[in-house]
């Protein structure tokens, strides 16, 4: 191995992977009490900052995390996503493999955790009156893969892709979506709704802001909406791997 394990272009593209792979499974984020709570913190911190998560944020939360909690998540990437974890841990050994992994999984846990663009929701007021209803706009300003992995988006598209009808695909994915629902994705729904809660109201925007806080309410205390809400994310990540519009279906 080199003295410097990221002299290689290779060894940096496959870091870049597994960074993403970090962001991809949302099965990957720290568990402990002190490391959830460093991440609301941070999240906080930055309110609505637009792009990546700071160096120096992801290295004060990595200070905070148990060893043990990283220790589940390194095991956890080999499991889900052998193919990406693997070569890089070859190429630069189990140390430095770590450090984009963590970075993958501490940016994604802050970003989710970060209230969506005040933009986002201040465009959607301009159609509110034809929203098909609140858990739409919600699920709009959500992050699907906060709720769904790559490879359950992907299963849901393969299994869709050869029904020729949109109505008849749309059914196949939330067919699919049911029988992947369990309370542990209704609560990574209701993790990622809150920060919207604390971006309300919306300057100049009154209806969507009682959609959101309508919305937000209703997935709070009912596992139906709840329920909706992970399908039609769900229905958006297909959306985007399809290259189609990466927002919720929806007239608003």
């Amino acid at each position: 191995m080199r003295a410097d394990p990221w002299s290689s272009e290779a060894a940096c593209a496959l870091a870049i992977d597994v960074f993403a792979l970090g962001v991809d499974y949302p099965a990957l984020r720290p568990r402990g009490v002190a490391a959830c709570g460093a991440v609301r913190e941070a999240a906080a911190r930055l309110g609505d900052h637009d792009g990546a998560i700071p160096r120096s944020v992801v290295e004060s939360l990595l200070e905070r995390c148990d060893a043990r909690d990283l220790h589940r998540l390194e095991l956890l990437a080999g499991v889900l996503a052998p193919g990406r974890w693997r070569p890089l841990v070859d190429a630069v050994g189990a140390e430095h493999a770590r450090e984009p992994l963590y970075a993958g999984v501490l940016s994604a846990a802050v970003a989710e955790r970060q209230p969506p663009p005040q933009w986002l929701a201040v465009m959607r007021e301009g159609t509110a009156d034809d929203a098909p209803g609140p858990v739409n706009v919600l699920a709009s300003l959500l992050r699907p893969e906060s709720v769904w992995s790559i490879d359950e988006a992907r299963t849901a598209q393969a299994l869709a892709a050869p029904i020729g009808l949109l109505p008849r695909k749309i059914d196949s994915i939330r067919s699919f979506a049911s029988s992947k629902m369990d309370q542990g994705r209704l609560d990574r729904l209701r993790v990622i709704s809150e920060p919207v809660e604390s971006m309300l109201p919306v300057a100049g925007a009154p209806r969507t802001t009682a959609h959101l806080d309508e919305a937000c309410a209703l997935v709070a205390a009912d596992d139906g909406a709840s329920s909706e809400a992970c399908f039609l994310l769900l229905l958006t990540y297909v959306m985007g791997l399809e290259g189609a519009l990466t927002i919720v279906p929806s007239q608003n």
